[in-house]
């Protein structure tokens, strides 16, 4: 196993470690609360295939499925490492800014508030956005010639679905506060103000 991949290999266990705590802390409050839940394909399919491209990064650890062993591409792929724990840090501060509000179902409760500080100021889907990053960025760094079509021609156009899902079931839950924030943030990046 070479250098690049030990390095990568251990934030990627600390990065999966903090989110796998924060995701089974939104799977505990009681299901007598929810307001609405998503029964269409996109409440599991996107979280699968992302589980199916967390498989493929730990095997990637192990060069399986690696394109090329190019020494000359090692400073792209400590760049990209660099990506990766960024991407992984803003996850982290996205799902601490939402709190109790943080689900991983399409799913909203009676007792949920429309976030509209810290990064969802600016960006209404920050977690989807940088866990697609942060994907592609372990594509990169583990020269996978596997993880990085799955991100892009399967889980960023899953994930893009998810999203707008969860818009419709944030505007019909919010109403006009909902509505008000869209004309105010962007999708997947800050709105551009004119």
């Amino acid at each position: 196993m070479d250098p690049v991949n030990i390095i990568f290999a251990v934030v990627f266990f600390l990065s999966f470690a903090s989110n796998f705590n924060k995701s089974k802390k939104g799977l505990k409050k009681k299901n007598t609360l929810i307001e609405n839940k998503s029964k269409s394909i996109l409440q599991t399919l996107p979280l699968n295939v992302a589980a199916i491209v967390v498989l493929l990064q730990i095997l990637g650890i192990f060069d399986i499925g690696r394109i090329s062993n190019n020494w000359d591409l090692q400073i792209l792929r400590l760049a990209f490492i660099l990506v990766y724990v960024a991407s992984s840090y803003y996850i982290l501060i996205a799902q601490k800014t939402l709190g109790d509000n943080y689900h991983s179902e399409l799913v909203i409760y009676r007792d949920d508030k429309l976030v509209t500080n810290g990064i969802y100021k600016f960006i209404r889907h920050p977690i989807y956005l940088f866990q697609l990053v942060a994907d592609f960025a372990a594509g990169i760094v583990l020269l996978n010639f596997i993880i990085l079509p799955v991100v892009i021609f399967i889980e960023l156009p899953l994930f893009y679905m998810r999203a707008k899902e969860e818009e419709a079931m944030l505007s019909q839950h919010f109403k006009a506060g909902y509505n008000d924030y869209v004309k105010k943030s962007g999708f997947f990046s800050p709105k551009l103000r004119s």
